[in-house]
């Protein structure tokens, strides 16, 4: 067992997801980019890879895929 792939996700430059849940696709996002996101739809499974340079990008191509809407506000403040 090598744990979660996206622990190392700063290092490898890419999320890894095999049929995850997305709330906790939108988990290992909000930590890596300190900002929360929800989707309309937390039944959905995700499968991909996706560069961690891209926040908009992946939350785009994710919504597409898996026909949600994914929200975000900063949990800087």
């Amino acid at each position: 067992e090598s744990g979660d792939a996206n622990t190392m996700a700063w290092a490898t430059g890419k999320f890894v997801f095999r049929a995850t849940p997305i709330s906790d696709v939108l988990r290992t996002l909000s930590e890596y980019y300190h900002i929360d996101f929800t989707a309309n739809d937390d039944t959905k499974r995700l499968t991909g890879e996706f560069s961690t340079d891209d926040m908009a990008g992946t939350v785009s191509m994710i919504e597409t895929v898996l026909n949600v809407k994914i929200t975000s506000k900063n949990n800087n403040n």
